[in-house]
């Protein structure tokens, strides 16, 4: 059984997904052609900007990941508080302590 095909099953789709506005012109004709959605709606999301400061999640492009993540240790440093950062495989603690940020 394919994924792919489930939706074609279905009357209605709705609620897909969060990030229609960032889909290629490709992705979207895919919706559009082989899935018959014939409108897209933009709801802004619950988490709004400001939920997320308050959880203290931050949303960084890929070229400021390691920006954004060094100004969050700093901004600890600088509050006298201790910091530990976790990295999920060696090559990113890597590339983030060779990073000219750090």
């Amino acid at each position: 059984m394919s994924y792919a095909e489930l939706p074609r099953e279905f009357s209605y789709i709705m609620g897909v997904t969060g990030t229609l506005e960032v889909l290629s012109d490709n992705q979207t004709k895919v919706l559009k052609d082989w899935y018959q959605v014939t409108n897209f709606y933009y709801i802004p999301s619950v988490y709004s900007k400001s939920i997320r400061e308050r959880l203290g999640l931050k949303v960084a492009t890929k070229e400021n990941h390691f920006i954004e993540i060094c100004n969050a240790i700093q901004a600890q440093v600088n509050q006298k508080k201790p910091v530990v950062v976790f990295c999920p495989t060696i090559d990113m603690l890597n590339s983030l302590y060779q990073s000219k940020e750090f």
